[in-house]
């Protein structure tokens, strides 16, 4: 019995010793600083991102460090380069541009409606030379025909552009555009002369029109913000344009009608009639300045006011040119081709919209 209990015990002996032994030899060879490193993996990856902040360890040695693993063994740190390529910050990504940078150098369309006021020789020409009086409207005795205004002319000038533009060309400072626009003015008098003891009455009409259709360019220039600024905008520039007047109608009509009076007076009432319908040519300029706000990035507005100045002559009908006379006989030269100046005080607000392609790119 005894003898079986002592081969029991050098049996387990004969296992565990070798085992003790082996883990008691495998302590005493590992050296005590790689024991730590071992426990503490992370002190030697600090070590190293030390070294390469202070330029110690070169990004491009390709000789590697050693440290210990967790079993005692040695393992290759990985060389500089490659740590500099871990550690390195991320890139920072570009801040985006805001709305006024991008509308302000973006292409694009613009939609136009304006006032004009100021003088225009022609219709000054033609007021001077409307009717006062019974006498100047139809031979008709004064004493029995009473004059009475029924719609006075306007004393101003009024007129009335729209325009569309497109700006091809465009950078924070300044821009070119090509415009056409459209400008209208108009004016009329209406009279009505009654009888002072029958029923009758005469309507009498005069009328004086004229649209002008222009193609044109500007360049805008923005103001240095140092110098001159308007609070609320993105931009302020100085205004300089030309354009050529390809087609200006010009009109005369008068008409007369009534009630309880001869057909003999108003057919003779109406053989004094002049009218003439023509078309003629020019050429202007404008110069002024504008702010411009962006809406969005996509979109903005702008505000200007300029002085706008236009020549307009060669006016032509069926029968020939159209002659001084026609608007008013009294003025000097009156058997001279007509022509005029106008000179006006324009105020105008255009919607900008940003061309498609531009704005893909900006993205």
């Amino acid at each position: 019995m005894n003898s079986k209990r002592l081969s029991r015990a050098q049996t387990i002996l004969t296992i565990i010793t070798p085992v003790v032994v082996f883990a008691a030899a495998q302590a005493w060879c590992t050296p005590q600083d790689s024991l730590t490193s071992a426990k503490t993996p992370s002190a030697a990856l600090t070590a190293a991102d030390t070294l390469i902040k202070h330029g110690s360890l070169s990004a491009h040695d390709s000789a590697a460090t050693q440290m210990a693993d967790s079993t005692g063994r040695n393992a290759a740190i990985p060389s500089g380069d490659s740590l500099t390529k871990k550690i390195a910050p991320p890139k920072k990504a570009a801040a985006p541009e805001d709305s006024a940078s991008l509308y302000l150098k973006t292409p694009g369309i613009g939609f136009g409606i304006g006032w004009e006021i100021g003088s225009v020789d022609v219709f000054s020409d033609w007021q001077s030379n409307l009717p006062d009086s019974v006498g100047q409207i139809m031979p008709l005795n004064p004493d029995t025909f009473a004059m009475s205004i029924a719609e006075q002319v306007n004393s101003y000038n009024v007129l009335f552009p729209l325009s569309v533009s497109w700006t091809p060309l465009v950078n924070r400072k300044s821009s070119f555009s090509l415009e056409a626009s459209f400008c209208y003015i108009g004016k009329s008098l209406q009279a009505t002369l009654k009888h002072d003891t029958a029923s009758g009455k005469i309507d009498y009409r005069q009328a004086l029109d004229s649209y002008t259709f222009n193609l044109g360019a500007l360049y805008r220039y923005g103001l240095d913000e140092r110098y001159f600024r308007i609070e609320g905008v993105d931009r302020t520039s100085l205004i300089i344009g030309a354009y050529v007047v390809p087609y200006s109608y010009l009109a005369k009509q008068s008409s007369v009608s009534g009630s309880g009076v001869a057909d003999s007076v108003l057919i003779a009432a109406k053989s004094t009639l002049q009218n003439f319908w023509a078309w003629g040519m020019g050429a202007g300029w404008r110069v002024g300045i504008s702010t411009q706000r962006a809406l969005s990035k996509n979109s903005g507005m702008e505000v200007s006011i300029c002085y706008v100045g236009r020549y307009l002559g060669f006016f032509r009908e069926k029968q020939g040119y159209v002659l001084n006379e026609d608007v008013n006989p009294s003025k000097s030269e009156p058997d001279n081709k007509l022509s005029f100046f106008s000179n006006t005080v324009e105020m105008k607000v255009e919607f900008m919209l940003c061309t498609p392609e531009k704005n893909k790119s900006q993205k």
